[in-house]
């Protein structure tokens, strides 16, 4: 870790790239990386925007779930994240949930 914080300091875009690289194989130096980066950057604004409506208004569904076992750089959402992200929406109106499970809107009980 010290030695991310060390990179970092010195040269950030370098530092992030592999941090991407390392841990999400995503090469944002290229343009497939850089939409990948993208729809990461969504699904964890998704996240987000559901546990803030969990806590609000009660779980939107539940079987709704952030696909990637890391985080992305906060700094990496930009400023301007209504229109990068939501086209120019305030909140996202449907989360993309797992196909293979069913519709019902009620937390699984496996028994």
């Amino acid at each position: 870790m010290s030695e991310f914080v060390t990179t970092y300091s010195e040269d950030g875009k370098k530092a992030k790239a592999a941090y991407y690289q390392k841990k999400l194989k995503f090469n944002v130096r290229e343009e497939k990386g850089k939409q990948d980066l993208h729809k990461m950057l969504f699904r964890y604004l998704e996240g987000m925007q559901w546990v803030m409506f969990y806590y609000y208004r009660g779980a939107q569904h539940w079987r709704w779930y952030y696909p990637y076992h890391y985080a992305p750089m906060i700094s990496d959402l930009g400023s301007d994240i209504v229109n990068t992200f939501l086209g120019g929406k305030t909140k996202i109106e449907k989360f993309a949930t797992d196909t293979h499970c069913s519709e019902d809107k009620s937390p699984y009980t496996p028994f």
